[in-house]
């Protein structure tokens, strides 16, 4: 999420990035290959999911967009291997299926 990006950008990456040098990479990296942006529907979506699993919103926000943009799969680490949420299979990739 563009969101995240900026806020690890700004606050976590050392030296951090100026707004400027933001901008730039969003619009040269980011934007070409975002196929899903905050909406109304992503929010509802993204709340129903807290709902139903008590994820953090970060990652209900992560499955969400994942269902929105017809993800039959997310890979994770952080979230509950094999779990099915709306059609998306959540997979860890470092444990062997």
């Amino acid at each position: 999420m563009i969101q995240e990006f900026v806020n690890v950008a700004r606050r976590i990456l050392k030296p951090t990035m100026s707004v400027s040098d933001i901008t730039d990479y969003m619009n040269s990296t980011l934007f070409p290959i975002c196929k899903l942006y905050f909406t109304r529907e992503l929010i509802e979506k993204g709340l129903k999911i807290i709902d139903i699993s008590n994820y953090s919103w970060y990652d209900s926000m992560i499955i969400a967009a994942a269902i929105e943009s017809d993800s039959k799969i997310l890979y994770s680490e952080d979230l509950q291997h094999g779990q099915i949420i709306e059609g998306v299979e959540i997979v860890n990739p470092f444990l062997s299926k």
